[in-house]
């Protein structure tokens, strides 16, 4: 808003890019981790483009079905599109007892693969973005 109201053009598209590009990525993350891998490319387009509208909230969807709410997952099921990360888990038939620790770090990625897209693809490019607008006076 602060690029806009000081006619910072430049800096404004680029902040409007970042954001976009961000919430590309999350619809993106989305698709590729809940819509079941039998679905085609139609199905999928479909999916990325009803998730867009409300893809700055995606990361903390992630977060919230890694837990693996039974309601979250019914809502899953229900759709007959999307699957819950536990039956991917289930379906991937590695043993419990020699994988404990890849299960773990499997877990935590799931709980986490959101907030990490939000710091790669928006925190750290708007931060950059804004400190060189401050560095060459345009965030005055």
């Amino acid at each position: 808003k602060q690029f806009y109201e000081n006619d910072y053009r430049i800096y404004f598209i680029l902040s409007m890019t970042i954001f976009c590009a961000a919430s590309a990525a999350y619809a993106f993350l989305f698709v590729a981790t809940y819509v079941a891998e039998n679905r085609g490319v139609l199905t999928r387009m479909v999916v990325f483009l009803a998730a867009l509208p409300f893809s700055q909230l995606l990361p903390i969807f992630h977060w919230l079905e890694s837990f693996h709410i039974e309601t979250i997952d019914k809502m899953l099921w229900k759709t007959k599109i999307l699957v819950p990360t536990v039956a991917l888990a289930a379906s991937s038939g590695c043993s419990k007892v020699e994988d404990q620790l890849w299960t773990m770090l499997q877990s935590a990625y799931t709980r986490h693969a959101g907030f990490m897209a939000e710091a790669i693809m928006e925190a750290l490019p708007q931060a950059a973005l804004q400190t060189y607008a401050a560095a060459t006076g345009a965030a005055t």
